[in-house]
């Protein structure tokens, strides 16, 4: 991919863990400086999930832009790489409309993505895909590994036999191409100059994370989670749909299903969560992105912390 030039702009990005308060974060800086909001939660570009995605509401939508918010169907499966095409669309239409490029999420490849760039590895065939789905499903994980590792010695050094998503993905790239994903990877470069970039991730304290997430999940109930997930299960999806594997999710399905009790669903969601903000601290923490981290809760203390980092760059767009 060739990297765009042409503006110098600043680039602000707003990482974190689910739980730490990085949409209201963004929207309290967008308060401040004129702000384009772009999405970088895998799970929030889904329109079918509004409630169990915490998804910015449409009044906080209404202060600030934003962008890449709940505009794929269900049915489609959304990729890192279309995420890519169309977070550079975003940023270019930020900037032309004046406002400073504002992404965040917890979707680490994203970010990656973002800040590396991405190999154009051919998009593999729905029925390919459901082939390995269905093949990880029958010979179960140890045995799926193995057989990857056999095709592709690279996935060994690279990819953990407990990342599930990324050994279906290789399976299916080198079925499909004959190639190890590794090949297609190398000599990527990045979209933007590295310069731009204003990197922040939020890390509280683990317990203050785990205790958010477990409020969010109540509330999420209250807002009418049980009712979204009912019309999701009415809708055709494949069986390989990253929607299915939202937090939460299979939980709630087995609770409707009659086969748990709710406060059983509410405990194994929770559960669920807690291993995935290990896996995003863990993630985050291995990468070599730069990040600015950011320990604090009280969103005035945040915005000083960045804006003090970012006020060199960024003073043509205050808004007051």
């Amino acid at each position: 991919m060739n990297k765009i030039t042409g503006t110098k702009e600043p680039i602000i990005l707003i990482a974190g863990p689910s739980g730490t308060g990085k949409s209201k974060v963004a929207l309290h800086l967008a308060q401040k400086l004129r702000c384009m909001i772009i999405n970088a939660d895998s799970m929030q570009v889904y329109k079918d999930l509004k409630i169990i995605t915490a998804r910015p509401s449409a009044n906080d939508q209404k202060k600030t832009p934003h962008k890449l918010y709940g505009f794929v169907p269900a049915s489609k499966n959304y990729s890192v790489g279309l995420w890519l095409r169309d977070a550079i669309e975003a940023i270019r239409e930020a900037r032309e409309k004046s406002f400073l490029p504002l992404i965040v999420g917890g979707t680490g490849l994203y970010f990656k993505a973002l800040t590396e760039g991405i190999s154009s590895i051919p998009n593999t065939p729905i029925d390919l895909r459901n082939q390995v789905e269905d093949y990880y499903m029958k010979v179960g994980n140890e045995l799926f590994y193995k057989d990857l590792c056999k095709k592709d010695p690279f996935v060994k050094e690279k990819i953990r036999s407990s990342d599930i998503q990324r050994i279906k993905r290789a399976y299916e790239v080198f079925l499909f191409t004959g190639k190890s994903i590794f090949d297609w990877q190398k000599n990527t470069r990045p979209p933007f100059d590295l310069n731009l970039f204003h990197n922040f991730l939020l890390m509280p304290e683990r317990k203050i994370i785990y205790d958010n997430c477990a409020l969010r999940f109540d509330e999420m109930i209250k807002k009418g989670a049980l009712d979204e997930i009912k019309r999701l299960m009415n809708l055709e999806i494949s069986k390989t749909s990253p929607l299915k594997k939202a937090l939460g999710i299979q939980q709630i399905v087995n609770y409707l299903a009659g086969e748990i009790s709710l406060e059983e669903a509410s405990i194994q969601a929770k559960k669920e969560t807690r291993h995935y903000v290990k896996r995003q601290i863990t993630w985050f923490n291995n990468q070599k992105i730069s990040w600015n981290i950011i320990i604090e809760k009280d969103l005035e203390r945040i915005y000083s912390k960045i804006f003090s980092k970012i006020s060199k760059n960024t003073k043509s767009y205050l808004t007051r």
